[in-house]
């Protein structure tokens, strides 16, 4: 399932070396655990709350239909997901590769890709 922010904040936790390590905030109106949804990944952080906070939660089904009516959205998905791969990264390793544009464009057509692959292309991009 992929969870939306309404109100609130929540720090997002990466485990390493055995040491839990904030590497971001989300704030109301952006969201989280769209990696496992739209590619079936297991999640790789944990968030937790930061303040009282209110979240929605969507599940794959709407998440197909939806882009199945707007496949634009696929590809400012991959977009989202390939930036914030980096920025985790970058936090968790500074001396990692930067946002290269040739670095962040293969990266977010790798997961376009895997997006396609686990949501099932046929089914996102059937002629309505």
């Amino acid at each position: 399932t992929l969870f939306i922010l309404l109100e609130g904040l929540l720090d997002v936790l990466i485990e390493r070396d055995g040491q839990a390590r904030k590497v971001a905030m989300i704030e109301p109106g952006q969201c989280f655990g769209e990696m496992s949804l739209l590619t079936g990944e297991h999640r790789s952080a944990t968030v937790i709350s930061a303040t009282d906070s209110v979240v929605y939660e969507i599940s794959k089904e709407p998440i197909i239909h939806i882009m199945r009516n707007r496949p634009e959205l696929a590809e400012g998905l991959s977009r989202v997901l390939a930036h914030r791969q980096l920025v985790t990264s970058q936090a968790l390793e500074p001396h990692a590769v930067g946002e290269e544009n040739e670095v962040f464009e293969s990266f977010a057509g790798q997961l376009l890709h895997r997006m396609r692959d686990f949501l099932g292309a046929s089914r996102l991009y059937s002629a309505k």
